[in-house]
């Protein structure tokens, strides 16, 4: 600047996160140069600065396969604490012995609509409604 201080657009050391949403495929890409990240560096003309043009990632698995969800609430209305009920089935589910170390099944994540919270404060405030499982 004119004062002589050195100036950054993003300041050296500075890590950049970002969150996106996409869409998963069927099936992994193929051939395997079809199924990577790229993440270029642009000047203010598009022209590439810098980059990273070859992060392969995973390939898609095709097992387990959640389906057949079906949900089921008590009464509801605003500001009333309502159960909900949540079934599915898994397609082509893979044994523990057989499943890649880092690939093991850890979680199932529930996202809920907006503007409905879960009140559950702990694991265990939430049943299992087939225990034999």
């Amino acid at each position: 600047d004119a004062s002589g201080n050195v100036t950054y657009a993003v300041n050296p050391g500075t890590v950049l996160v970002m969150a996106l949403e996409a869409r998963v495929p069927r099936e992994t890409p193929r051939p395997r140069v079809e199924n990577v990240f790229r993440v270029r560096v642009l000047d203010e003309g598009k022209v590439a600065m810098d980059g990273h043009l070859a992060h392969f990632t995973y390939n898609v698995l095709q097992t387990p396969r959640a389906g057949d969800l079906t949900l089921w609430w008590t009464f509801a209305a605003p500001g009333v604490t309502l159960t909900v009920v949540i079934g599915f089935s898994f397609k082509d589910a893979v044994m523990r012995s057989q499943e890649q170390p880092s690939q093991k099944l850890r979680v199932i994540e529930v996202w809920t609509p907006e503007g409905l919270r879960i009140a559950a404060r702990q694991p265990n405030d939430i049943k299992n409604l087939r225990p034999n499982l």
